[in-house]
């Protein structure tokens, strides 16, 4: 965690009006995904960069953190969100309003169990090089996968690493 700076992660929305381009809105990590329904995190990925007002990584990061939609309203929503160890986030060229597409891989989680923002327990997956692996306060690591139902229900932050090219 020591690489995501606040300052670093940070993302904008942009049209180009008048032949320039306008910065619609911007924010910073964790960047929060709109809610979609059922779907996987790639899917989630591109409903927040295909909005009206289209939205990028407005400069590149080592690391980036994603809140899934997990909560409507103060409820909890349980929604199958499958995670994708490899996904591509949009982020845009320089100071225009074109995206390119940069592979970023799924190196950990939070997952929360309870039912409001305000309550609950949290627990870490972490993948090693034994597979993914969960982690809960002081307890020995057991192994995951992403199929069981626990990160597909209740994933709430997904921690991404810029993908190195082969």
């Amino acid at each position: 965690m020591r690489v995501a700076h606040q300052d670093d992660i940070q993302w904008e929305a942009r049209l180009q009006l008048e032949g320039r381009v306008s910065t619609e809105d911007l924010g910073i990590s964790p960047i929060p995904l709109p809610h979609l329904g059922q779907g996987g995190l790639q899917q989630q990925i591109d409903h927040w960069g295909g909005q009206p007002v289209p939205r990028a990584l407005s400069s590149p990061s080592e690391l980036i953190i994603l809140q899934l939609p997990r909560f409507l309203d103060g409820r909890k929503v349980l929604d199958h969100i499958q995670l994708q160890e490899e996904v591509l986030l949009p982020q845009f060229e320089a100071d225009s309003i074109q995206v390119q597409q940069v592979p970023y891989r799924l190196t950990s989680f939070i997952i929360h169990l309870g039912h409001t923002p305000h309550s609950g327990h949290y627990r870490t997956a972490i993948l090693t090089s034994d597979g993914w692996q969960l982690g809960d306060d002081d307890k020995p690591l057991e192994p995951l996968s992403l199929h069981d139902p626990l990160p597909l229900t209740s994933a709430y932050l997904v921690v991404l690493e810029k993908a190195v090219p082969n």
